[in-house]
């Protein structure tokens, strides 16, 4: 059994345990909220978050985990998430789960709990990627205040990292500054203690926000390729999927959800390329350059992208994309869309869902019908169908996740 205890402060959050955790080299875990008071967030709400945000870990350990408290439904969440998460052997299958039988448990369980109330202020996690960038606008967009948050830390156990680290931060002050938006930086000791073989979900993070300044909405970024199936059933990852998110969001009275999720990763780059070009100047997709090193896959998978927008990539510091470093030999979410956007670059013939947006997917998201409209009114087509089931048997079948919107 290991047992985790949380301590909050006015502006900050640690979380102690007895025994190791897999996959993570301390027993302690930390979060800095800056200048946000988090001193009223219900005990119960930081335990809940620490299960969802070290859920891969949980998985490795292989042991029950025991906090103090936890309402009746985040229990019973936290223990579903869990076996989805066994099944799926973590985060893209990267633990070996055979054989577990866990469970996540609470000293003391609540029967009621205090949800936040509607607002007109939503929470962003935005790190400057395409997503990030893309939900903050698109928030704004629909008459909403973007409050988002970055956590930070990351580059820093990266080689070069304090020096793109330092151009991170300039960057998102020169985005904020322009855009108005609200922001929040968020410091943690977790990069310096994962493991490679670590996920992570930074929408956790969210919650705690959405509570501290009564919001009911969290938006991240992810796309619709994230709710990649198995030919078993189990989940590609299942801790970014329209199931978790809808679980997790429910336990604790917040729509959790993601504007991007009917888009493809083309998709997401298509519209902040078309929709938002003026703002391409501050998307920082790569961990190893600034702003690009042009050496990684995601690096040419962008390069890739904008040459097939007819984008100037160039004029970004980007050079010419390499087919051989897009590592379409090693399997990832992203590979069918990189696929069929080599196959348009190339004059064959493709399919178009890796340029337009789902109608299943909006018609069950956070704003759906305004999403639609604006969609369609930037170029996007709606298609109603499930997508093709890629070469290694993946299939996404969008028509069902209505399904799981009211768990």
């Amino acid at each position: 059994m290991i047992e985790v205890s949380v301590k909050v402060y006015n502006n900050s959050v640690t979380y102690s345990w007895n025994n190791p955790i897999s996959l993570y080299s301390a027993k302690t875990l930390t979060f800095d909220f800056s200048s946000l008071d988090i001193s009223k967030i219900p005990k119960h709400i930081w335990n809940y978050i620490f299960c969802i945000f070290m859920i891969d870990a949980i998985t490795a350990t292989n042991e029950d985990i025991e906090v103090s408290e936890l309402s009746d439904n985040e229990y019973e969440t936290l223990n579903y998430i869990l076996q989805q998460n066994i099944l799926s052997r973590g985060c893209a299958g990267r633990l070996i789960t055979d054989g577990f039988t866990q469970s996540i448990k609470a000293k003391k369980y609540l029967d009621k709990t205090v949800f936040p109330k509607p607002s007109k202020t939503v929470v962003c996690a935005n790190g400057l990627g395409k997503d990030g960038i893309n939900v903050s606008l698109l928030s704004d967009e629909l008459g909403y205040n973007p409050l988002c948050y970055t956590i930070w830390g990351q580059y820093l156990c990266l080689p070069n990292g304090l020096k793109i680290s330092k151009e991170r931060h300039k960057t998102s002050e020169n985005f904020y500054h322009e855009t108005g938006f609200d922001n929040l930086n968020i410091y943690t000791n977790f990069w310096e203690h994962k493991g490679t073989r670590l996920g992570f979900y930074p929408y956790s993070i969210g919650i705690a926000i959405a509570y501290a300044v009564n919001s009911d909405v969290v938006l991240d970024g992810v796309q619709i390729h994230s709710n990649r199936m198995r030919p078993d059933n189990s989940y590609y990852c299942y801790g970014e999927t329209v199931d978790c998110f809808n679980r997790v969001g429910n336990a604790v009275g917040i729509t959790l959800s993601n504007p991007m999720r009917a888009l493809s990763n083309f998709g997401s780059q298509k519209l902040l390329a078309t929709v938002w070009s003026h703002y391409l100047k501050y998307q920082r997709s790569c961990m190893f350059g600034h702003p690009w090193c042009m050496k990684c896959k995601k690096c040419n998978r962008k390069a890739l992208y904008f040459d097939v927008l007819g984008i100037n990539y160039h004029e970004l510091g980007m050079s010419m994309w390499d087919k051989d470093k897009l590592k379409l030999d090693q399997y990832m979410q992203v590979l069918s869309d990189v696929s069929e956007i080599l196959k348009k670059k190339n004059g064959v013939l493709y399919h178009s869902w890796v340029e337009d947006a789902n109608g299943y997917v909006l018609k069950n998201s956070w704003e759906g019908k305004k999403l639609r409209e604006f969609y369609k009114d930037n170029g996007f087509n709606i298609y109603w169908y499930d997508i093709p089931v890629d070469s290694l048997g993946y299939r996404l079948e969008p028509s069902k996740w209505g399904e799981v919107t009211n768990v």
